[in-house]
């Protein structure tokens, strides 16, 4: 199957449709689930790794406090798993 020019644009715009509504979606699930302390703060690290103890099953990060996400607030592993 070959994809025409229109029909690649459709599927870009819908990944990036997707992609925000995640990010938000994301978003309101941190607020509930983090630690008063971190509440505003917390962010998904980049590489995405899972967290048993993590109630989204991903590690959280303070993006203020630990801004090189070398402690994930539910479970302490860094972000980049030395």
């Amino acid at each position: 199957m070959r994809w025409n020019q229109m029909d690649r644009k459709i599927m870009l715009m819908s990944m990036m449709q997707i992609q925000r509504e995640a990010g938000s979606t994301i978003s309101r699930i941190l607020d509930v689930v983090v630690p008063e302390e971190h509440m505003g703060y917390a962010k998904l690290g980049p590489e995405g790794w899972g967290c048993a103890e993590s109630p989204v099953g991903l590690c959280v990060y303070n993006g203020i406090e630990d801004r090189a996400m070398d402690q994930c607030i539910f479970c302490g592993w860094p972000d980049e798993r030395k």
